[in-house]
């Protein structure tokens, strides 16, 4: 009695390997409503339509399917070394491992005592520099990526949680006060780059009075999100006298 690739492929969960004469040429590594993704014995996915196998016994189908697993298997290159690699990389160049984003290249010093340094900035902002010089020849790239990324994770696992005032300040503050900037611009405009009369210390030192003698008459609440607001003016105002009007 034949077997239809279709019914075979529909009940087979993920992680079910695919054999013809009796090697394992594929595995089942994905699945959806119609369609399934497999990876061959050399590494490479094939994403296959369920649909069309609805007549197609399933001896022939893996026939079928073994056949283009040799066919189209490109035999690898020498595996370029790490420190070639590397070294040809400029600024801006990302270090991936297996199509995986690890870190950026921001940083080459050409001049270091052991050949040259590249700084890495990894995706949680680390930075890492890495001496080339220090690198075997024979330590290909992917083995350095698959390292790089080990220590990465490790260094995440390991690394003490951010300050939970440096928590509130990026993922609440920042977002709150650059609503308050937006609102307060839509009032006012680039007012803020005129001249004060009194002088920006004293301009601002009256409105902070204003706010906290509103607080001590009535309990009105100081307006916290105002007076980072001045306190950004004024570093701004004094960071960049030339915008001044």
């Amino acid at each position: 009695m034949s077997i239809n690739a279709d019914h075979v492929l529909v009940n087979a969960s993920i992680g079910y390997k695919l054999f013809f004469s009796e090697e394992q040429i594929a595995e089942i590594v994905g699945k959806n409503e119609r369609q399934i993704e497999i990876e061959d014995i050399h590494h490479k996915h094939w994403l296959i339509n369920l649909d069309h196998l609805k007549n197609i016994e399933f001896s022939a189908f893996m026939e079928d399917l073994a056949g283009a697993v040799a066919k189209f298997w490109v035999r690898p290159s020498i595996a370029p070394s790490a420190r070639d690699a590397l070294g040809a990389m400029a600024l801006g160049d990302e270090l991936c491992h297996q199509g995986e984003r690890l870190a950026t290249l921001i940083h080459i010093d050409p001049q270091a005592h052991q050949g040259p340094v590249l700084t890495f900035e990894d995706t949680q902002y680390r930075r890492h520099n890495v001496h080339l010089g220090t690198l075997d020849e024979g330590f290909t790239l992917n083995e350095y990526t698959h390292r790089f990324k080990d220590y990465v994770e490790n260094a995440a696992a390991t690394t003490a949680p951010e300050p939970r005032l440096m928590q509130y300040f990026q993922d609440e503050f920042v977002p709150k006060m650059l609503a308050q900037m937006a609102n307060d611009h839509d009032r006012y405009g680039d007012t803020w780059l005129m001249p004060y009369t009194e002088g920006t210390e004293d301009h601002i030192r009256g409105r902070y009075d204003e706010y906290f003698g509103q607080f001590e008459e009535s309990g009105k609440p100081v307006p916290w999100f105002k007076v980072a607001g001045y306190a950004i003016i004024a570093q701004a105002r004094q960071d960049h006298p030339d915008w001044l009007m």
